[in-house]
């Protein structure tokens, strides 16, 4: 047991170590963008209008919530979200991955989109863009350095706050 209390402090210095050198790099870039190394760049696919969104889940997008402003949106955004959390390279990186992922639940709800309805759209997402072995395993690794962290509840204001208003409005 004490063997096991060593390990573990011995893998969470490694982890503080680890982003605070990342947090050091990552910060020295103009507006806190870091340069992607080919593999990110491989695992995150096709994105010729470089808006964030690979470009057949946008298509996909467009096609099934093109009278769904609102849906679509938070679609768009959680798509970003998997890819922040599948390339990020520190917990804090992924923790907001997260909370983006957070984000854009809430604002469903405050759409009035239950529970169940936003499940079965992001699970469509996920399967999608979760869908070669690479980014299987990107998911995994990044979902299984999450273990033992708690994950903070973010929802500290009304739902419909956590949507982006110039986008996510009704049309």
């Amino acid at each position: 047991m004490k063997a096991l209390k060593v390990q573990l402090l011995g893998i969470l210095a490694t982890v503080c170590l680890f982003n605070s050198m990342s947090a050091s790099a990552h910060d020295s870039t103009p507006n806190n963008v870091r340069e992607l190394t080919t593999a990110e760049v491989e695992l995150l696919g096709s994105d010729i209008d470089n808006n964030g969104v690979r470009d057949d889940i946008q298509e996909y997008l467009e096609g099934r919530y093109s009278g769904y402003p609102i849906i679509r949106h938070e679609m768009e955004r959680y798509s970003k979200a998997i890819d922040k959390l599948m390339i990020g390279r520190t917990i804090k990186e992924r923790l907001e991955a997260y909370q983006e992922m957070d984000s854009t639940k809430y604002c469903a709800f405050g759409w009035g989109y239950t529970e169940d309805e936003f499940t079965m759209h992001v699970s469509q997402i996920y399967d999608m863009q979760v869908n070669t072995p690479q980014r299987i395993l990107a998911a995994s690794r990044a979902e299984r350095s999450m273990r033992g962290f708690e994950r903070p509840q973010y929802r500290t204001k009304p739902y419909k706050e956590y949507c982006h208003q110039e986008k996510s409005s009704q049309n």
